[in-house]
């Protein structure tokens, strides 16, 4: 957890202006959008607690889902056709469906079955499974996903993790430095430096 009148004072502290101009250059705003980046864009093992499972019902004739309230992005999902999802009952894995759509337009259920199911994350608001289920079965979905912390606010401490402090401050302050051209110069150089710290936590691409 970082508390808010950290974020606060250090996006204060860079811009260089008091609390009166809080308002002004947007600066409670922009941690939000700082910290839904990086649910957006974080490796699970540094948001593990903005990961929550939920469960729904497989419906007969029904392919498509609609995601949950607070859904941010997927990490993965079990379906099980015959059987409510349980504990000792995980369901089967599904499978996402490549990016590469074209190819499979028209016979996606060719390539899925209930034992090997697939899920097309390209599906407005929502998700699809395949096959396509025959029989309605209760809790027969269940989505594990990154949701949406509550917002940061005067009464309202961040969830995230503590190490993760300097990326909400430097990326909240190079938002709020573009606010009327104040100083784009101090915008680019957060923006650098929250880059530079985010680098260390991405996965290192293979050359």
């Amino acid at each position: 957890m970082i508390k808010y009148t950290e974020l606060r004072d250090a996006v204060l502290g860079f811009l260089e202006i008091d609390s009166t101009d809080k308002d002004r250059f947007q600066v409670d705003e922009n941690l939000n959008k700082a910290q839904e980046h990086l649910l957006l864009i974080l490796p699970l093992e540094f948001i593990s607690n903005a990961v929550k499972t939920s469960k729904t019902d497989l419906k007969a004739g029904q392919s498509a889902y609609q995601w949950p309230d607070d859904y941010i992005r997927f990490v993965a999902a079990w379906v099980d056709y015959k059987n409510t999802i349980t504990y000792s009952n995980p369901g089967k894995p599904c499978t996402p469906l490549p990016d590469e759509r074209f190819i499979y337009i028209g016979n996606k259920q060719t390539f899925a079955s209930e034992n090997f199911p697939m899920i097309d994350l390209n599906v407005e608001n929502g998700f699809a499974i395949y096959p396509e289920p025959q029989t309605t079965v209760t809790e027969g979905i269940r989505i594990r996903y990154v949701y949406s912390l509550p917002n940061i606010s005067s009464t309202q401490d961040s969830l995230l993790r503590y190490s993760l402090k300097n990326l909400l401050v430097y990326y909240a302050t190079s938002l709020s430095a573009l606010i009327e051209n104040y100083r784009p110069n101090l915008a680019s150089a957060m923006q650098q430096l929250f880059q530079d710290e985010l680098n260390g936590m991405l996965p290192k691409e293979e050359k």
